[in-house]
């Protein structure tokens, strides 16, 4: 609910009606929530464990919601937005885009070598990814990526890639680009 919090105070008032995409959603219960709030949320996931996971038919779908706003779930898996497939699925026309705890410097471009497993592969450049980012969300809309992190390990100890939590895109990547 943090995220929420944060996009309060940027001006987002009710989720109702809004299509949000979680990239790196890791459980269904605030999907849930907000779909029960009238929301679109979309789940994007690059774990495969969590395919499993939440493999039966009550995962996703309407989801119903107390004053007759009914809102939807709906869980992709794989490499977003490197996979087609994914890519077509989750669409566009997004309100809010959303990240926590995914898209860290540590997983997508750590300073040390590190385990591939405890990597997040996105598949494209760093580049493509945040146009993606820019093109599937509607004018006006809201891209919050936050990740809570440990502190880094000391320099005699290993390498915390989930420590390192800053953006691994560039500031200049988020701004608009000037049209030709």
């Amino acid at each position: 609910m943090r995220a929420l919090e944060i996009l309060s105070g940027a001006g987002l008032r009710d989720v109702s009606g809004i299509r949000l995409m979680d990239f790196g959603y890791g459980t269904v219960g605030h999907l849930r929530l907000l779909a029960s709030l009238g929301a679109d949320a979309v789940g994007v996931e690059v774990d495969p464990l969590l395919h499993e996971l939440y493999s039966q038919p009550g995962d996703q779908g309407t989801v119903r919601g107390r004053h007759g706003k009914d809102g939807r779930v709906t869980l992709l898996h794989g490499q977003y937005p490197a996979e087609p497939e994914v890519t077509a699925a989750a669409g566009d026309g997004y309100d809010v885009f959303i990240s926590k705890n995914t898209l860290k410097n540590g997983y997508i471009h750590p300073e040390k070598p590190v385990d591939p497993r405890r990597l997040v592969h996105l598949g494209v450049d760093d580049t493509s990814y945040v146009r993606n980012l820019h093109r599937i969300l509607k004018p006006g809309g809201y891209a919050l990526i936050y990740n809570l992190c440990p502190a880094p390990a000391p320099p005699d100890k290993p390498y915390i890639p989930w420590a390192d939590g800053h953006c691994p895109f560039s500031r200049a990547m988020w701004r608009p680009r000037a049209s030709a």
